[in-house]
């Protein structure tokens, strides 16, 4: 039976299991993120402080379209806290309007962002990390590991 530590689901036909990490599995998903970020600076990828500064001095991301990013999250939570207050449908609609076109300009810039900075030295160990996380942590029924091998995931 699922506890509030694991949920159920069913994956080709089987069911599966995934559970909170143990102290021991989330350590080893530390020692992994550890070794990926060291061979990730080791082959010339860079932490995203340094991409952060290249990307500055060239210019292709800076700290007026960083404030914008600020500036939008603040003005899509008014937008809802607007919305929620007012009692007009058309006044709700116009509202809600307004939040979906800043919504969506935020994402615009937010993609813009991720799709210069997904290439960090971090973003490759984050996704090590998670990757041996959900290797760890998804289980079949029997309670055994769902992929033998980590080179299975």
């Amino acid at each position: 039976m699922a506890n509030q530590k694991e949920k159920k689901f069913k994956y080709e036909e089987e069911e599966l299991r995934i559970i909170l990490p143990t102290v021991r599995q989330a350590n080893n998903s530390d020692i992994v993120y550890s070794r990926v970020y060291t061979e990730s600076i080791k082959n010339g990828i860079l932490p995203r402080a340094l991409l952060e500064k290249e990307y500055r001095e060239s210019g292709a991301w800076d700290q007026e379209r960083e404030d914008k990013l600020t500036d939008l999250i603040k003005v899509t939570q008014g937008d809802i806290i607007k919305v929620q207050g007012l009692q007009s449908k058309e006044e709700k609609e116009l509202s809600y309007q307004d939040f979906l076109n800043h919504k969506l300009e935020y994402e615009k810039l937010y993609i813009e962002k991720n799709t210069l900075f997904q290439h960090s030295a971090e973003t490759k160990a984050e996704s090590a990390r998670m990757a041996n996380l959900l290797w760890q942590c998804v289980i079949k029924e029997d309670g055994s590991l769902y992929w033998s091998t980590e080179d299975l995931f």
